[in-house]
């Protein structure tokens, strides 16, 4: 039986027969989505419910809503949840996915995906319990059913790597490095500035535009004498491990960075400077 990691995944042509995709989230629903327009025969491992989110709602990106922003989070939270059901219905709608465990969107990892429901719909996907084991091509699942599959796609996450750097460089927890200022700076190293070492909820390249405008205001700093920015912002902080991360909680972290770095005065920097 193939066996492949969403990270080595190509295109189809790295899989035959009958497929089998393990993990639902956005990589897991994309994968399971490619395969059934190429007319494979799709299951997908669901070991619990899941509230699917469309990518655009009246026509536009979710992000683009900005009616939406301005209202309090529980409203926020509620609205979108109207919305989602006006859009895709409910989980009933589509043979086989279970009931989500939660309503709250800040609550679990949001998972934006339109066609994979299209094709459950459709008879082309087909939701299964969770793996409890396999052996040879015979898959065993949690509820005590089986099948037997020809490749198996694996979407389970991936591990923080930086090759690049010796890991005794940086400070660790959960496999991944910690960092303050918006996810920006390691908490060990002056000088080294991190761009989409995390992953807030919603569209990313606001994210590293934003990350960036930020470095930006650092290296002026720095080039004015000032060389102990991360030394600074690890006075007195709580540096973050996750990469899944709420938007509105990174962005209250991003905020207080430049407020932060707005208290180094230009006097300061002009003295340093001299």
């Amino acid at each position: 039986m193939g066996s492949i990691h969403s990270h080595d995944y190509m295109d189809t042509d790295q899989i035959e027969g009958r497929v089998l995709v393990v993990g639902f989230g956005n990589s897991g629903c994309d994968l399971a989505v490619d395969a059934a327009q190429h007319r494979f025969d799709v299951s997908i491992a669901v070991r619990r419910g899941q509230l699917f989110q469309p990518k655009t709602l009246m026509g536009k990106p979710r992000s683009e809503l900005s009616f939406l922003n301005e209202l309090p989070r529980e409203q926020q939270n509620m609205l979108m949840n109207v919305l989602i059901y006006a859009s895709k219905g409910s989980a009933g709608d589509y043979p086989g996915l279970p009931t989500p465990e939660t309503y709250d969107l800040d609550r679990q990892p949001p998972v934006v995906n339109d066609l994979l429901l299209y094709w459950i719909q459709h008879g082309r996907v087909k939701p299964v319990p969770g793996v409890a084991d396999i052996e040879g091509k015979t898959v065993r699942f949690t509820d005590g059913t089986s099948d037997e599959y020809d490749t198996i796609l694996w979407a389970t996450g991936f591990n923080t790597r930086l090759p690049f750097l010796d890991d005794d460089l940086l400070e660790w927890e959960a496999g991944v490095p910690l960092r303050n200022a918006g996810e920006i700076l390691p908490t060990t190293v002056e000088g080294l500035y991190f761009v989409g070492l995390c992953s807030p909820r919603g569209p990313q390249w606001p994210v590293y535009c934003a990350q960036s405008r930020l470095i930006c205001e650092m290296l002026r700093t720095r080039a004015a004498g000032i060389d102990d920015l991360t030394a600074r912002f690890a006075r007195g902080a709580a540096p973050e491990a996750r990469i899944d991360i709420i938007r509105h909680e990174w962005q209250a972290d991003m905020d207080e960075s430049w407020r932060r770095l707005s208290f180094i005065a230009p006097a300061e920097k002009a003295e340093k400077a001299a």
